[in-house]
């Protein structure tokens, strides 16, 4: 398994699997995640099995966590290992806790979701959090952060990408 920069994979597999599998309030515009690229802390990456895609994951490289903002297996292969093994390459890769948000587990697909991430070492804050918008006419998300560390502190992951990843200043 390998990961591709989307500016050196041309295909629109990446753009087309971002874009069903995260509704539009919890996801940006294509062109802001083109327009973050440029950015030194942000990367986002087609998965390859060998030379076929299988999903995408999108990273934020801070200096105590990395963030997940974005992960998806393509639905066909789901439940079939590929992203437990994708966390664990870039769990090995960054060195750094992981974190992310996840959907308030109220529906049978978003508690798989947790259950998924659970079994692969992360940890549920019990603290709410609000996903601020991503752009204006945009909705905020009620979510969970999710941690494959216990000791980072809530209040430093949510201070971070509130400022880092969504631009809100305090």
């Amino acid at each position: 398994m390998n990961f591709v920069s989307i500016i050196e994979d041309n295909s629109s597999e990446s753009r087309q699997l971002y874009e069903r599998a995260f509704v539009e309030d919890e996801r940006r515009y294509w062109q802001q995640i083109k327009a973050n690229i440029k950015k030194e802390k942000f990367n986002f990456f087609t998965i390859k099995d060998k030379e076929s895609f299988i999903g995408i994951i999108s990273l934020w490289n801070f200096d105590c966590f990395m963030y997940i903002e974005h992960f998806a297996i393509l639905e066909s292969l789901r439940s079939k290992g590929f992203g437990s093994k994708v966390l664990e390459m870039v769990s090995k890769e960054y060195s750094l806790p992981l974190v992310l948000e996840v959907d308030v587990p109220d529906d049978e697909t978003s508690i798989k979701r947790v259950k998924f991430y659970e079994k692969n070492g992360f940890t549920m804050f019990s603290n709410k959090y609000v996903q601020p918008p991503y752009d204006k006419g945009k909705a905020s998300v009620e979510m969970r952060i999710m941690s494959s560390d216990k000791s980072l502190e809530f209040s430093l992951i949510k201070d971070t990408l509130y400022e880092k990843v969504y631009g809100v200043t305090r």
